[in-house]
C-alpha cells in the first residue's frame, strides 16, 4: 500500500512539472535578402548559473539550429549554405560573441571551437528577462540598426549576432 502511495505521489508530482515547464518545440522561418532561413529550437527555463559559470574560451550553446538555403556574406565574412549550431562564447564578464558551428552538435559532443563562425555581435543585460530560452530572427536596434539579427535571450542576457549588413 505504501508502494503505491509513493507512486502515485512521484506520479503526480512529476506530471505537475512537466506542465509547469513545458519544453516547447518552436521554428522560425526567415528570408534574408534572397536566403531561405530557418531557425529551430526548445524552449527550456533559463538558468542562471549556467551563465555565471561560463569559461571564457569556451562554446556555450543552446542547441539551437539555423539552416541556410543560401550562402551569407556579412561584413566580409563568409556563412556558406547549410546547418549550425548556435552558440556564444564568452569573452569576459559582460562580453558575448555569438557564433555559428558548422553541423549538428549532439548533447556530449565537444566542439571544435576553430571550426565557428563569429558574427558581429551585440551583448546586453538590461533588455529586460525572459524565464525560458528564446531566440528570435528579427531587425536589429542600436548599433544592430538595419541588419537583421539572430537574437538569444538567456534570463537577463541579451545577445544578437548580424545576419545581414546593414541596409
Amino acid at each position: 500500500m505504501k508502494r503505491n502511495l509513493l507512486f502515485l505521489v512521484v506520479f503526480f508530482v512529476g506530471t505537475i512539472a512537466i506542465i509547469a515547464h513545458p519544453h516547447l518545440q518552436k521554428s522560425i522561418d526567415v528570408k534574408i535578402g534572397d536566403v531561405e532561413t530557418k531557425l529551430s529550437f526548445y524552449t527550456s527555463p533559463a538558468n542562471p548559473e549556467h551563465v555565471k559559470n561560463a569559461e571564457v574560451g569556451k562554446f556555450s550553446t543552446g542547441f539551437a539550429r539555423l539552416s541556410l538555403a543560401g550562402n551569407l556574406t556579412v561584413g566580409g565574412t563568409a556563412i556558406p549554405a547549410g546547418d549550425y549550431t548556435v552558440g556564444a562564447i564568452r569573452n569576459g564578464e559582460k562580453d558575448w560573441t555569438m557564433v555559428l558551428l558548422p553541423g549538428k552538435l549532439g548533447y556530449n559532443d565537444t566542439p571544435d571551437v576553430s571550426k565557428v563562425i563569429k558574427l558581429k555581435s551585440e551583448f546586453s543585460s538590461s533588455e529586460g528577462t525572459a524565464g525560458h530560452v528564446d531566440y528570435n530572427i528579427s531587425p536589429g536596434h542600436g548599433a544592430m540598426t538595419g541588419r537583421a539579427v539572430l537574437v538569444w535571450r538567456y534570463g537577463s542576457l541579451y545577445l544578437a549576432g548580424a545576419l545581414s549588413d546593414a541596409e
